[in-house]
């Protein structure tokens, strides 16, 4: 039963969502499973019944009359999108998911790149030892770190190049795929939400190490320790946060291919998503997220008033729903 109402949503998914295309669509799926039901009961197998059933009335150009939607498919062109593979879907989550990964890992170094001088300040304090060999393999760990974070990114931007088609040629998933993506995404939220709370956590409280040490001690070096655990924390935690929407957000790029226009885009209920009628604002709300943490965390790290910094994420909340208010719409790709 499960390849016939496969079949009858991929026969459905490029008709305008409209009322009565639902309508029909509702009756002709009731009408192949009496039927499937009817042949299974006179003794056919599954594959037999099936096999039935979408010869009787696979042909949708055939049925339009007695379903009553031979205007709706004549109303417009039926939408032409190339449709994605099993193979390809899974690919592309995969690729997305080490390429989140990897460029995790690079925003980490990135946040990391104080902490060779800091550690080569606290050797030269702690030891009493010259500046000289201590900068050099500070200022060498730094050339390091930086290249290799530029070198992941380049290298992520060069590999995910193939799969900027997904969001500028028409391209499509079928009803299958949708709900196994679906029901993936669904089983992994929790260890998302997990990755995300120990992330936020990470971030918010990496200060206490370096109050707790300057509240016990004038000394700097165990002060200079303490500024490198924040860094440590800072630098993991906002791995773990990057890391935990990497495969939540390869599901909704894929979940949000099939146009809400046609009845393909109702196969899952993450379809709808805010377009914005301003180009400038579509570009600026697709960096708002990063732009926001980057303030509140430099805030923070500068003025340490971590009582106060709080106040910027319910002021973006605000901004972002004044923005879609203005210039969102519920939109789907083409």
């Amino acid at each position: 039963m499960e390849a016939i109402r496969n079949y009858l949503e991929s026969m459905f998914a490029n008709l305008p969502n409209t009322t009565e295309v639902q309508r029909a669509k509702s009756e002709l799926g009731q009408m192949m499973e009496d039927k499937y039901q009817e042949l299974i009961e006179e003794g056919k197998t599954d594959n037999e019944a099936v096999g039935i059933v979408i010869s009787d009335f696979g042909n949708l150009d055939e049925l339009a009359d007695t379903l009553g939607i031979r205007g709706a498919m004549q109303a417009q062109p039926q939408i032409q999108a190339r449709l994605l593979t099993g193979e390809e879907v899974k690919e592309y989550v995969s690729d997305d998911g080490r390429a989140t990964f990897a460029t995790s890992i690079g925003v980490m170094l990135c946040i990391f790149l104080p902490i060779p001088f800091i550690a080569a300040e606290c050797v030269i304090e702690g030891l009493h030892t010259g500046e000289r060999i201590p900068f050099a393999l500070a200022i060498t760990c730094f050339f390091v770190m930086l290249a290799a974070a530029i070198a992941i990114f380049v290298m992520n931007g060069i590999k995910m190049e193939k799969w900027k088609y997904l969001k500028r040629d028409a391209v499509c998933i079928d009803y299958a795929t949708a709900d196994y993506l679906q029901k993936v995404s669904d089983a992994d939220r929790s260890g998302h939400a997990v990755l995300k709370v120990v992330g936020v956590l990470l971030c918010v409280f990496c200060f206490v190490p370096v109050a707790v040490i300057g509240s016990l001690t004038d000394n700097d070096v165990p002060a200079m320790i303490g500024a490198i655990i924040l860094f440590l924390c800072v630098g993991i935690g906002v791995m773990m946060l990057v890391n935990a929407g990497a495969k939540e957000d390869a599901y909704k790029t894929l979940l949000r291919l099939n146009s809400p226009a046609t009845v393909g885009g109702n196969y899952v209920r993450s379809q709808a998503e805010i377009r914005y009628t301003n180009p400038t604002v579509e570009k600026f709300m697709g960096v708002f997220n990063p732009t926001i943490l980057c303030i509140y965390l430099c805030w923070s790290f500068l003025t340490f008033d971590w009582h106060i910094t709080w106040i910027i994420w319910p002021i973006a909340a605000v901004v972002r729903y004044l923005i879609n208010s203005t210039w969102g719409e519920k939109g789907g790709k083409f």
